[in-house]
């Protein structure tokens, strides 16, 4: 009995088709599933929004429909639409785990508009940025990437200097799992 030989094209593609299917569907459970040692709950609560110029420009009688959108470690989490109002006092809480040690964040206020499902409002005073990226250090539970450093637990406000600004105030909290 004769057997064939495959190619190394065909065998090529079979490694290949092999290896694909070896891959989960959500390749994040596999980088939480490898992350060795304990994980820790990171926290953002929005305190206060506050519009500092005209938020909505395509409409002058209209407040701002402001949320918030966090990136907290490569998860993505955002809080609820405010319904029309420049000046805003949320407690909107937004949370990830992270395996302990320094995770890295990008937060982020836009505005819901009709015409367009979200635009950044500047809440960073630097020209051409309009969100803030920093660094949460769970381990020590400090804040960097700001000028001078903060503990977990202390209010930050952060204000743009561009159009479209808001100023916002807001506190990182970490919860340290076991």
């Amino acid at each position: 009995m004769s057997r064939e030989i495959p190619s190394s094209k065909a065998r090529g593609r079979a490694l290949g088709l092999v290896a694909l299917l070896a891959v989960p569907a959500f390749a994040g459970t596999v980088a939480l599933a490898q992350s060795k040692g304990p994980m820790d709950e990171v926290t953002i609560t929005v305190l206060r929004v506050k519009a500092l110029d005209k938020i909505d420009l395509g409409n002058p009688n209209k407040k701002a429909d402001f949320f918030a959108r966090a990136s907290i470690g490569g998860t993505t989490v955002k809080s609820d639409v405010s319904k029309g109002s420049d000046d805003i006092k949320p407690n909107w809480k937004l949370k990830a785990s992270v395996p302990r040690g320094k995770t890295n964040v990008k937060f982020e206020i836009l505005d819901k508009d009709i015409l367009t499902p979200a635009d950044a409002i500047d809440v960073n005073r630097l020209n051409n940025k309009r969100d803030l990226d920093f660094t949460v250090d769970t381990a020590k539970c400090r804040i960097e990437g700001f000028s001078g450093g903060y503990r977990c637990g202390t209010a930050i406000s952060r204000a743009g200097a561009e159009k479209r600004r808001a100023a916002v105030t807001f506190r990182v909290d970490v919860v340290k799992g076991k």
